[in-house]
C-alpha cells in the first residue's frame, strides 16, 4: 500500500467537516484511500453500489446505513462507493448530508462524473469538498512524505538531490496505477489493458452515457494514442471515423467524464496570434501511448495535472494547466498559471537538446517567467539562461513536491 499525497487533505479537519467527494479513474486507489479514511474498526460502514446487497437494502430503506452508523458512536464515518450509478444520486447525497451532517461524516468515491456537482447550481454549495486522486507520482512510489503546497517558481528546489531514476522508468513503463506498479510485468500490463478497456467501453460507456454505438467507442479508443502531443482536431477525427462532428464531441466528452483522458487547453491571454480553440489530449494511463516521446510528454502532463489538482483541491491557490501555440506554430508543451497568472513554462524534451528559443519567445511575452526543459535522461542539470533550465525529470519533480 502506498501513502498518497492526497491523504493530508483527506484527514485535514478543514476538509473533513464537509462531505468529501473523491473522483478519479478506475483502479487508481480511490477505494483503498476511502477505507484508510474509515479506519480498521469501521469497515462495516463501507457501502459499494456495485454490490447487489447494498442496492437491495437501499431500495428497501434509503437510510439503511443509519442503525449501523449510530452503533459505531458519535461522528461515525461512512463511505459510499460508486453511488453515482443510481438515479438521482446528487439529490440523494444532498438529503443525506442535510439530514445527518451533525451525526456522521461522509466520503463519496466515483468516476469524474462527481465533477457534475460543480455544474449543478448552488444546491450543494458549502456542503462538500471535491478531491481528485491521480495515478502515482514518483514521490509516492519512493514513499516520501508530501508535506504541503510549494510554489513551482521556487527554483532553489532544483538543487535538492534528485529522485531515483528507477522510479521514473518504472512509472513510464508500467503506468501509475498501484496494482500495475506492484506487479511490474508486461504480461500483467497487457492483461490489465485488455480488461480495463473492456470495462470502460462495455460497462462505463454504456451505463454512464447515452452512447449506444460501443464498437465506434472502441475504435475511438484505439485511435486516440496517435493524437497525443498535437492539438486535437475534431474535424480530423470526424474524417478518420466517418461520423459527425457532434458524435466526436460526445465521445471525447464521455471519455473525459470517465477519467480515461483529460484535455489541456491553449492559453491565449497576452499571446500574439495565439490559437484559442483546439485542446491537447492525454491519457491518465500513459502506457496506452506506444511512441516513447509522446508517452514521456503524456507522463509529464499527468504529473503537472496531479500537482495542479492537489493545490486547487487543498484551497492554497487556483492552479491550472495550459499549453501555448500561435499561428506561426511556435509551441510550448505546458504553462502553469497561479490564480490565473502565468508562472512557469515547461517543455518535454527528447534527450538533452538545449534549443530553448521557443521557450524564450513565450517567456518574454508572459513576464518574463521561468522556463524549464524536462528530459527523461538522467543526470542533466544545465542553466540555459537567466530563468531557463534543462533538467532531468527525476530532479524536476522536486520543484512540485517536497
Amino acid at each position: 500500500m502506498y501513502s498518497r499525497a492526497l491523504e493530508q487533505l483527506v484527514f485535514d479537519p478543514e476538509i473533513t467537516q464537509k462531505m468529501i467527494l473523491l473522483a478519479g479513474p478506475r483502479q487508481v486507489g480511490k477505494t483503498t484511500l476511502a477505507q484508510k479514511w474509515l479506519g480498521e474498526k469501521a469497515v462495516n460502514l463501507y457501502y459499494n453500489w456495485d454490490d447487489e446487497k447494498v442496492r437491495r437494502e437501499f431500495r428497501h430503506d434509503p437510510h439503511f446505513f443509519e442503525s449501523q452508523a449510530r452503533q459505531s458512536g458519535p461522528h461515525a464515518k461512512i463511505v459510499f462507493d460508486e453511488i453515482h450509478k443510481i438515479p438521482r444520486w446528487k439529490t440523494i447525497l444532498k438529503g443525506y448530508y442535510d439530514t445527518f451532517k451533525k451525526d456522521f461524516r461522509f466520503f463519496v468515491t466515483g468516476s469524474a462524473r462527481l465533477d457534475l456537482f460543480q455544474r449543478s447550481g448552488d444546491s450543494m454549495l458549502g456542503r462538500y469538498h471535491l478531491l481528485h486522486l491521480a495515478p502515482l507520482i514518483p514521490h509516492e512510489l519512493e514513499k516520501k512524505t508530501i508535506r504541503a503546497y510549494t510554489s513551482p517558481t521556487d527554483l532553489s528546489q532544483l538543487e535538492k538531490p534528485p529522485l531515483s531514476q528507477n522510479s521514473i522508468e518504472v512509472l513510464l513503463e508500467f503506468s501509475g496505477f498501484p496494482d500495475m506498479v506492484q506487479k511490474a510485468t508486461h504480461r500483467s500490463l497487457n492483461l490489465w489493458h485488455r480488461e480495463y478497456t473492456q470495462r470502460v467501453i462495455r460497462e462505463d460507456l454504456r451505463d454512464l452515457t447515452r452512447i449506444a454505438d460501443l464498437t465506434r467507442g472502441e475504435a475511438f479508443f484505439d485511435l486516440l494514442p496517435t493524437k497525443i502531443g498535437s492539438p486535437l482536431s475534431f474535424n480530423s477525427l470526424r474524417e478518420d471515423m466517418l461520423c459527425s462532428y457532434d458524435a466526436v464531441k460526445t465521445i471525447i466528452q464521455a471519455f473525459e467524464k470517465l477519467s480515461v483522458i483529460f484535455l489541456v487547453r491553449p492559453f491565449s491571454k497576452k499571446i500574439k496570434n495565439s490559437l484559442s480553440k483546439e485542446p491537447k489530449l492525454y491519457f491518465y494511463d500513459w502506457t496506452h501511448v506506444p511512441d516513447t516521446g509522446a508517452r514521456f510528454e503524456n507522463f509529464l502532463a499527468m504529473q503537472l495535472k496531479a500537482y495542479c489538482d492537489f493545490v486547487t483541491d487543498g484551497g492554497w491557490a487556483q492552479m491550472d494547466l495550459f499549453y501555448l501555440r500561435d499561428k506561426q506554430k511556435n509551441e510550448v508543451d505546458f504553462l502553469l498559471t497561479h490564480n490565473f497568472k502565468p508562472v512557469l513554462l515547461v517543455e518535454a524534451k527528447a534527450g538533452s537538446n538545449t534549443d530553448n528559443r521557443t521557450l524564450e519567445h513565450f517567456s518574454k511575452q508572459l513576464g518574463p517567467i521561468p522556463s524549464i526543459c524536462v528530459t527523461e535522461k538522467e543526470g542533466v542539470y544545465k542553466k540555459l539562461g537567466e530563468k531557463s533550465w534543462l533538467v532531468s525529470a527525476n530532479r524536476f519533480f522536486n520543484l512540485l513536491w517536497y
